[in-house]
C-alpha cells in the first residue's frame, strides 16, 4: 500500500550493506509480495481464528462439510484427496473478508486471487 511505500522511503537503515537495507531493496524492487505469518494476524483482517466461539472450527462445523473433524480442512493429505470443503470454506469466508475491508480498509488496499 501506499503508506508501507512511504514507511520504506523513510526508513535509513545503519548501513548501506545491512540485513535491512537489504529486504528494503528488495521489496522496492518487488512487483509482487506474499506476507506468510503466525497464527492471530489474519483475524484484524476479518478471518475469524480458528479456536474460539464462532471462530473457523465452530464455522466448519456448521457447514456440514463431512468432515472427520474440523482440522482435516487443513492436512495437506486430505486437501490432495477432496479439495472440495477447503474451497467450500475460502468461498464462504472470502466475501465476509472483502465487506470488512470494504468498510473499514485503508485506501489502496487491495485483494488478488490466483
Amino acid at each position: 500500500s501506499a503508506e508501507i511505500t512511504r514507511g520504506l522511503k523513510r526508513a535509513t537503515p545503519a548501513s548501506d550493506s545491512g540485513p535491512l537495507h537489504q529486504v528494503i531493496g528488495h521489496i522496492r524492487r518487488a512487483k509482487r509480495i506474499m506476507v506468510l505469518s503466525g497464527a492471530g494476524i489474519s483475524v484484524a483482517c476479518g478471518v475469524p481464528d480458528f479456536r474460539s466461539k464462532g471462530g473457523i472450527y465452530d464455522l466448519i462445523g456448521d457447514m456440514d462439510l463431512e468432515l472427520p473433524q474440523p482440522e482435516c480442512l487443513f492436512d495437506l493429505e486430505y486437501f490432495q484427496d477432496d479439495p472440495k470443503p477447503f474451497y467450500q470454506l475460502a468461498k464462504k469466508l472470502l466475501p465476509a473478508f472483502l465487506n470488512k475491508r470494504k468498510q473499514g480498509g485503508e485506501g489502496g488496499d487491495r485483494v488478488e486471487t490466483f
